[in-house]
Order: structure tokens, then C-alpha cells, then sequence
């Protein structure tokens, strides 16, 4: 919705070309943290339940707990009503995370490597480059800094990646260039703000969802690294983590 090409058109407009004549559209990982899409989404559901479009979705949220802080959850309690209004909502429990089952392990992002805690043994048997200092990476009209000039690999540190102020359509416009990224010097979350703990979250989800192979480097192990971060969505990051190879130091965790 936000290509060149849709500079100028309303809404309705972008959303008549993008839908077509589609009479069924599924939303998987519904989830919503930042206020300017989720003031997108009142007038895509009523574009939606306008046309009788059928919209399934899965989330791990009830309607009531999207967007939930409370800074912004006010404003988007229309668009739970219209959820509620139109849609049936099923709760669905189980213990089995499938995604842990190997389904995916073909796909080019469960062909990456958690490495903790990236040690050169670890880097030379992956064949990844030592950070040679900073170098500028234009992102629309912005730069990023990364650690190998850019080719084949993109190497960010988690500060100029998920403590800069970076955006889902950055990682979106970069995974156009690159298929293969690198993660260094990943902290334990939980000493993170939640705006960085959030970035992180996004990145994953954009790398997973964009098939791109995934190198995380880090002092820690995936569980320590993730442990003790409060927001929902880091049990799916946890979990899509662990889809990764893991390579540790013998008798290490």
C-alpha cells in the first residue's frame, strides 16, 4: 500500500486495485503495535465487510488486546467493533507449537544459524565475515550503518538495527537487495527498551515471512536471550528462532 505508485489515491483507491475482484483474504499473525497502521486498518475492514469480502485471520491476541497500550488502544476500539460485528472469533488451545515440528526446515530462513556465542571457529565454519568497521547503507532517504560493505550479506549490529530508529518497510525494502542478513552482538532483550525489543520482534517476523536466511550472532543462548521480555509476541520470535541451526560450544546450553 505504501509502492510509489499509490502516492495521491485515496484509500478506496489503493485498496480497489490491490483487492481486485478477491473474495477471500487471510491474515496470518494478526497483530498490531503501531499506531499509524492501525489507523489503516478501520478503513480496510470496512472496505473489506462493504464488498463481502471473507477475511479469515489467526492472532495471538482476542480482539480486545490488539494494540494494546493504552496510549493508543482508545482509538482503535472502533475497529474492534467492526471485528466484532462481523466476524465470528474462535478461540483455539492447544500445547503443540507446529512450527516446531520441521515442516519449514527447507525454507532458506530455518537454513540460517543461531550462533552463541560467535566465536571466529564459529564464523570461519559458516563463512562469515568479521565486522570491519561502520559503513553507510542508503535506505530510502536514510542511511544505515552496517559492518561489511554491502554485497552479498547484509551485517548489522542489534544497536544500528533494533536501538536505531528503523521501520518494518526499511527491513521490507531490504530484504529486496538481500536474502541473507546477519544480526551481531544480539543482548539479552530483556535489558533493552521495549522499542527496541519490538524492532527485533518485526525483524524476525519480516525475515521469516521474506524467506531470508538468518545468521544471529550473540553472547547468549536463544533462551537466555529472549527471557524475561514481557510483550506476547516474543513466544512467536522464540519459536521462529529456534527453527535456525544452533551452534554452541560443546556443554553449553
Amino acid at each position: 500500500m505504501a509502492a510509489q505508485d499509490n502516492r495521491g489515491r485515496s484509500i478506496t483507491e489503493v485498496l480497489s486495485a490491490q483487492l481486485g475482484d478477491c473474495r477471500l483474504l487471510c491474515f496470518d499473525e494478526f497483530h498490531l503495535h503501531d499506531i499509524g497502521d492501525a489507523m489503516l486498518i478501520k478503513p480496510l475492514l470496512e472496505f473489506i465487510f462493504q464488498r463481502q469480502i471473507v477475511l479469515v485471520t489467526t492472532s495471538n491476541y482476542p480482539p480486545d488486546e490488539l494494540l494494546a497500550n493504552p496510549l493508543y488502544h482508545q482509538r482503535f476500539v472502533p475497529s474492534i467493533a467492526l471485528i466484532k460485528q462481523h466476524m465470528e472469533i474462535f478461540a483455539l488451545t492447544g500445547g503443540q507449537d507446529y512450527r516446531l515440528l520441521g515442516a519449514n526446515d527447507s525454507t532458506p530462513f530455518c537454513e540460517g544459524v543461531y550462533l552463541s556465542p560467535g566465536s571466529a571457529e564459529q564464523r570461519r565454519a559458516c563463512g562469515l565475515p568479521q565486522p570491519d568497521g561502520e559503513h553507510a547503507l542508503e535506505v530510502g532517504y536514510r542511511r544505515l550503518a552496517v559492518l561489511s560493505p554491502a554485497g552479498d550479506v547484509l551485517h548489522f549490529s542489534f544497536a544500528a538495527l533494533c536501538v536505531a530508529p528503523t521501520a518494518v518497510m526499511d527491513y521490507l525494502a531490504l530484504c529486496e537487495r538481500c536474502r541473507c542478513w546477519i544480526i551481531e552482538d544480539v543482548p539479552a532483550l530483556a535489558t533493552q527498551s521495549a522499542a527496541a525489543q519490538q524492532r527485533f520482534i518485526n525483524v524476525i517476523d519480516v525475515l521469516y515471512d521474506q524467506s531470508c536466511r538468518l545468521y544471529i550472532i550473540s553472547d547468549y543462548p536463544l533462551d537466555a536471550m529472549t527471557d524475561g521480555v514481557a510483550q506476547e509476541d516474543i513466544q512467536r520470535t522464540r519459536s521462529r528462532l529456534r527453527q535456525l541451526k544452533h551452534a554452541v560450544p560443546a556443554g553449553r546450553p
